[in-house]
């Protein structure tokens, strides 16, 4: 997860940058930021001051949770979660970042940047092999909220972190 922390962190620069600027508008300009990332199953988004989200695929939509993406939420954030414009029946895990100015970029002041990755990518990275191969994964929030299971059948069980 590492890797994915270094990918909102270039995606941040890149946002400050004047080159972004001339891109034109914000989801060109998404797209561009997030041509750095070679990997089809993650997805650069750029974040506007009233929760709009603009993404490297030409997608846009309407975070779902605004609270984090207010001054008081933490610079850097997880969520596992469906973006709007997706099969609703895939989930992707989400890492956001604080930039460290807001930045008007395509006449929007955006804030956050993040990437999501489809979490379908992490099925064969998240097996146990404790327990004779019968051990269970969990990827649990900060509370101790259960978020994924993983079953060892390439299959992620998920459970909803906005209710």
């Amino acid at each position: 997860m590492t890797d994915h922390w270094q990918y909102t962190a270039t995606l941040a620069s890149l946002a400050e940058t004047e080159e972004i600027a001339q891109q034109g508008d914000t989801l060109a300009a998404a797209a561009w930021a997030g041509s750095f990332i070679h990997d089809d199953e993650i997805t650069a988004l750029l974040f506007d001051s009233k929760g709009m989200y603009y993404a490297s695929n030409g997608r846009k939509g309407k975070w779902g949770d605004l609270s984090m993406l207010t001054k008081s939420a933490p610079d850097q954030q997880a969520a596992i979660m469906t973006l709007p414009y997706e099969d609703p029946d895939t989930e992707q895990l989400v890492f956001l970042r604080r930039m460290t100015e807001t930045k008007k970029i395509g006449g929007k002041s955006i804030g956050f940047v993040g990437i999501a990755v489809d979490m379908r990518v992490f099925g064969g990275k998240l097996e146990v092999e404790a327990f004779s191969g019968q051990g269970l994964l969990y990827i649990m929030n900060a509370d101790g909220r259960r978020l994924y299971r993983y079953t060892g059948q390439d299959l992620l069980s998920g459970y909803n972190l906005l209710t």
